[in-house]
């Protein structure tokens, strides 16, 4: 589940007339586009001649120094549309189809799957114009109700999830300048820093005691609201993901955002039973909400909540 941006529906591969259509000048993003056109049909053309191309283990080194390697999110342009603006184009391995992504300050990204006629891009656009112009006026709006930028470390941590409020109490460590230590003993938190540490390592030592703190009780909440459905993950790990609220993989580990330890249990629940009716649908068809609404007492509007939850993290906890 990501926080914080806006996407499109997933749009099906277009015809595009741009080829056919003569420029009056070629400038250097025409040159940019004509040249990703071109390599898109060459290596389309290797592959059903069955030749070894950049996808072939033995040329994997090639492949990797084009920015295509298999596991690969690629950002390879960034352009302006007349009626959209500047927007990037990220090639991504993973997709299947073309999807508009816009993000919390604004900006638009089209993913694109491997091999997809970039030509056709401004076309998508055009056809979404209204939509972006709506989403980014929404992502405006949710900007506008982020707390303001804290500066420094924490003084307090509100751990919604827990019913937790922890005060923060930093103490030099005068005989060691380059360490940091971390005592807790509800509710306080005291951090003993050397003069050398920056503010970089107060927030790594933070957030591995959230790790700590939420690891337990996010997995046996986990087991309750899976037992019931039938629904157990193989395993449960905490991680300090930069654009998902969760994550459920094929082999059924699930991997939950440390963040969550700043919204409030009800939406916590929400999150980690989108996980679990992942567990027996992987992706987002309408077979999975219709599972998840099986198991979650008003899924769609947790849905639209959790879209505005961002702003309950800490700014230095925030979604990169």
């Amino acid at each position: 589940m990501r926080p914080g941006r806006i996407e499109a529906s997933p749009i099906p591969k277009l015809a595009t007339a741009s080829e056919q259509r003569e420029p009056h000048w070629v400038g250097p993003i025409a040159l940019v586009k004509q040249g990703l056109r071109t390599l898109s049909r060459w290596i389309r053309s290797k592959a059903h001649s069955g030749e070894p191309g950049p996808w072939h283990s033995k040329n994997r080194g090639w492949a990797a120094g084009l920015g295509f390697d298999h596991a690969a999110t690629v950002s390879i342009l960034t352009t302006r549309h007349p009626a959209v603006g500047d927007y990037s184009v990220r090639v991504s391995r993973g997709a299947r189809r073309v999807r508009i992504v816009v993000g919390r300050d604004q900006s638009v990204t089209v993913v694109v799957p491997y091999g997809f006629d970039t030509g056709a891009i401004e076309e998508i656009l055009a056809t979404k114009s209204e939509w972006l112009r709506r989403a980014r006026l929404k992502m405006g709006e949710r900007s506008a109700k982020e707390p303001r930028q804290e500066s420094g470390p924490p003084e307090r941590l509100a751990l919604r999830a827990f019913d937790e409020i922890w005060d923060l109490a930093y103490t030099e460590l005068a005989p060691y300048p380059s360490r940091i230590r971390l005592l807790s003993e509800y509710p306080e938190l005291k951090v003993l820093r050397g003069a050398l540490v920056q503010d970089e390592g107060v927030y790594l030592i933070l957030r591995n005691w959230l790790a700590a703190r939420a690891r337990t009780p996010f997995s046996q909440r986990l087991v309750e609201l899976g037992e019931p459905h039938g629904l157990t993950p193989r395993r449960v790990i905490m991680r300090s993901q930069k654009t998902r609220w969760a994550s459920c993989s094929s082999s059924g580990t699930i991997s939950l955002n440390i963040r969550l330890a700043f919204l409030p249990p009800h939406l916590v629940d929400y999150v980690l039973l989108h996980e679990l009716a992942h567990l027996r649908e992987m992706n987002h068809s309408p077979r999975f909400w219709s599972i998840l609404a099986e198991i979650s007492d008003d899924s769609g509007r947790l849905d639209k909540e959790l879209d505005d939850a961002a702003v309950l993290v800490p700014s230095w906890m925030r979604f990169g």
